[in-house]
């Protein structure tokens, strides 16, 4: 397995130097420095249709991989981005997803596609009356991060970076911990929240520190909204108020430890807002536009008017149901002429397999477009 570890490795390589316009790292460190990325900084997909996802049982449960196993894997998937022109990100993701920091306060993930991003079962609220702080050297996924983060390093080349895993915010944490009682405990039992959340909060930050120096400076995402974000999803579920009430203070803890934070919504204008006008040291947040939006959303011309002359990067989201997506496209991409700190991401939502080619083609297009209008 050596040898193909090798040949993966050596691909890669090869790609960041003949590739540099599509390598996301050095589209990312634009970014960071304040310049507009020399690639088109677009990322153009479908999303799965219902017929694709097998059915409950239909498919056997994942074999336990060795870690040679998992960064190979991992390395063979980094190029195929570029098989839809899409651009390529060399670097390895850590952890289990969505209940990476829910799983360090007792919660057991669920690796069934049918609940992505959930755990096998809920815990009360009542069940933390007690719970001592997790240690993030023993709890949950952390010890197993930390183990696959020293073996992506010692062997793969620092020019490939390391991922954080999937950072969720203190809310979103305690609405994966406890499913949606999280809503009504805010008028049931807001002293035991305010607990969990505090805790949570702690452990958020503890394992920040940690992972900065678990993995090395040279490895590490040269971007805030990899390294420092704080990801509110669940926050478009509540109300102004309620953010100020109960998230507002976690999140400002976590901001002050950090120095810069970068926020991940799900599109709500309160969330967009609400984050912006409170949170010092922003320096990415997000707008999107999609059907099955829950709050009220912020387009991409409100959002930049709103963030002004500060020295924030700006990610959208789209779906595309119907009309001119060609069109749609290169009028959001437009918009880098006079705000060059932007990125996206286009989903194609009725899409099936037989479509992939001319997204691909789309994709392609828009490379050129945008060479030509920017390069």
């Amino acid at each position: 397995m050596t040898a193909e570890i090798d040949a993966a490795l050596e691909r890669i390589l090869q790609l960041m130097e003949e590739r540099p316009e599509k390598n996301m790292i050095n589209l990312l460190t634009d970014l960071t420095e304040g310049r507009r990325p020399r690639g088109c900084p677009v990322s153009l997909g479908r999303a799965r249709h219902w017929s694709e996802v097998p059915s409950p049982g239909a498919e056997p449960a994942p074999a336990e991989k060795s870690p040679e196993e998992k960064l190979l894997s991992a390395l063979r998937g980094i190029p195929q981005p570029l098989e839809q022109n899409n651009n390529f990100l060399p670097a390895l993701g850590t952890g289990v997803g969505v209940p990476s920091v829910a799983s360090a306060f007792g919660v057991v993930p669920d690796p069934s596609p049918h609940n992505p991003g959930g755990v096998v079962e809920n815990l009360p609220l009542e069940a933390f009356d007690d719970f001592e702080p997790p240690d993030v050297n023993t709890a949950g996924c952390w010890p197993e991060v930390r183990e696959t983060i020293e073996f992506y390093q010692a062997n793969t080349p620092p020019e490939i970076r390391i991922c954080y895993p999937d950072m969720q915010g203190p809310l979103n944490t305690a609405h994966t911990i406890l499913g949606t009682p999280v809503f009504l405990a805010m008028r049931l039992q807001p002293e035991r929240l305010h607990r969990l959340l505090q805790m949570i909060t702690d452990f958020n930050i503890e394992v920040r520190r940690a992972l900065a120096e678990w993995i090395e400076p040279e490895r590490q995402m040269p971007y805030v909204g990899y390294t420092n974000r704080i990801c509110e999803c669940s926050v478009d579920l509540i109300s102004r108020q309620a953010y100020h009430e109960f998230c507002l203070p976690c999140d400002r803890q976590i901001a002050e430890a950090l120095g810069t934070i970068a926020i991940h919504m799900d599109g709500g204008r309160h969330v967009f807002e609400e984050t912006l006008w409170n949170l010092p040291e922003i320096r990415h947040t997000e707008w999107c536009e999609t059907r099955a939006g829950f709050a009220p959303q912020i387009s991409q011309d409100e959002a930049l008017a709103e963030i002004g002359d500060k020295p924030v990067a700006l990610s959208g989201g789209v779906e595309l149901w119907d009309g001119d997506f060609e069109g749609r496209i290169r009028d959001h991409l437009s918009r880098l002429e006079d705000r060059p700190l932007q990125q996206f991401g286009f989903t194609l939502m009725r899409g099936r397999k037989e479509d992939e080619p001319a997204l691909k083609a789309l994709r392609g297009r828009l490379d050129e477009w945008y060479a030509e209008r920017f390069g």
